[in-house]
């Protein structure tokens, strides 16, 4: 059951009842550890981002290696570009890829630029990026023909972070990065002595501020605590998409590994001066974990579920189309989806990554 209803300009789309039911079905799964010291293509050193392309293959940015490696829909490698580098076609710290129509856009953070190349590995040119790297700092694809970067603007009054839309035909808008995403309500502060830094912690299930750039020039802000997503253009709130799924209590046994984790975090510092001094615990759970749009325009919201996680699947409008289950990942890769194909990546016990493909089956 979906209830609209408009005040003003702002539309809320109240999503309630049992949704239609999709499933994943595992098509490829491509990594492995390489026996007596070999190298050998399927080898990951580090996946920082994976797509999928128009035909069937997939593309995988290994950070480490500073290459670009193309696989069919076997698994097979069919070809690698890149390198260690600053000339054309080379990387100095491949980050994340996206699609701009047919050209392959890849965010180099230390290289400072957006690199474009052809489904063959061909190098096309680049647009200028910062050499910023770090938290939620990637490509976000919102359609097949545009794509957002994070980029620093200075001013001489007052510089900040925006997201720049990126278009088949060049730069185009610019969308406001707020700071509500680093204030986390749950995060802890602590300065190192002895020239180690600040580092920030939170809970792995304290909620969060989330903020991703979403079609139409609009950002999708959500408090992950609750199952609410707001739609923001030109700082209006234009439309609010609601689901019917209550957030989880933690448990004591759960608060008790989470400050575990803590406390192991801030003991590999010999001195630390951490704000505030322990981990605050939240009141739930945090009921969602990541935002991302397909090339259909399509919100996929990934949710907490039980003892896993599962994907909502939103229309344009914010109808809820269909939900699933959600197969394991690792949380430092975003999930993208391609077409009817769904891509995420994996690290196992031993550090070995591994990119796996799943085709969705409508009515499974």
């Amino acid at each position: 059951m979906v209830k609209f209803d408009t005040v003003g300009s702002r539309v809320t789309i109240a999503n309630a009842g049992t949704p239609t039911i999709w499933t994943l079905e595992p098509i490829l799964e491509i990594g492995r550890a390489a026996i007596g010291g070999e190298a050998v293509p399927d080898e990951f050193g580090s996946v920082a981002s994976v797509v999928g392309g128009s035909d069937g293959q997939v593309f995988v940015a290994d950070e480490l290696a500073a290459e670009v490696r193309v696989f069919d829909e076997r698994g097979q490698l069919v070809r690698s570009f890149g390198g260690d580098g600053e000339g054309p076609g080379e990387f100095r710290r491949l980050i994340s890829l996206g699609w701009l129509g047919d050209t392959l856009a890849t965010l180099d953070a230390r290289a400072a630029r957006l690199g474009l190349f052809d489904t063959d590995g061909g190098w096309l040119g680049q647009r200028p990026y910062l050499p910023l790297g770090g938290e939620n700092i990637r490509l976000y694809q919102t359609g097949r023909g545009e794509l957002y970067m994070p980029f620093f603007r200075p001013s001489e009054d007052r510089g900040g972070m925006v997201f720049v839309r990126q278009t088949v035909a060049g730069p185009a808008d610019t969308l406001p990065w707020t700071q509500d995403t680093f204030d986390h309500r749950n995060r802890v502060t602590c300065r190192h002595s002895g020239g180690q830094g600040i580092s920030g912690y939170v809970s792995d299930l304290a909620p969060i501020s989330l903020q991703v750039p979403a079609p139409g020039v609009m950002t999708a802000y959500a408090w992950t605590a609750d199952y609410r997503i707001s739609f923001v253009q030109d700082r209006d709130t234009v439309r609010v998409v609601l689901r019917d799924v209550p957030a989880e209590v933690l448990s004591e046994a759960e608060w008790r590994g989470e400050v575990e984790q803590f406390t192991a975090f801030r003991d590999t510092f010999d001195d630390e001066q951490c704000e505030p001094e322990g981990l605050p615990r939240p009141a739930v759970k945090s009921l969602i974990r990541a935002i991302f749009f397909d090339d259909l325009g399509r919100m996929w919201v990934e949710r907490r579920d039980g003892e896993g996680f599962a994907f909502d699947v939103f229309g344009p409008a914010g109808r809820l189309v269909a939900t699933m289950v959600a197969p394991n990942r690792s949380t430092r890769v975003i999930p993208t989806v391609n077409s009817d194909r769904v891509y995420l990546t994996r690290r196992d016990s031993l550090g070995i990554d591994y990119v796996s493909g799943y085709a969705i089956r409508p009515n499974g």
